[in-house]
């Protein structure tokens, strides 16, 4: 299927409302969605940011493997290196974290 004012191919032809239903389901992804979204902003707030960014990293994975369950979808190996690149960054940042931490508990003082 072609539209003819701009020559585009629509994969899934014309565009359809969504009935009952299938409108819930998206509201729920919606709020879903931003329930999750105030989530993370609440950990950002409450937190240190490098402690919670591979947190947001973890995303990664699961994404890759839900687009391969339901629609066989494999990324090719820039997506895939680049994925390894923000995951490796995240693991980085966890390790350089614990490290810093544990040096300044063996620097601080006691008091007895």
């Amino acid at each position: 299927m072609t539209n003819t004012e701009s020559g585009h191919e629509i994969p899934a032809g014309a565009w359809v409302w969504p009935d009952l239903v299938q409108f819930q389901l998206l509201l729920l992804c919606g709020v879903i969605v931003s329930f999750g979204g105030y989530l993370i902003s609440q950990a950002y707030r409450m937190g240190e940011a490098p402690a919670g960014a591979p947190f947001e990293y973890a995303s990664q994975p699961v994404a890759l493997l839900i687009s391969y369950i339901f629609w066989g979808d494999w990324p090719d190996w820039v997506s895939i290196t680049g994925s390894g690149l923000i995951i490796d960054g995240g693991l980085v940042i966890v390790f350089l974290e614990n490290r810093a931490h544990k040096k300044s508990l063996r620097h601080a003082q006691i008091d007895y």
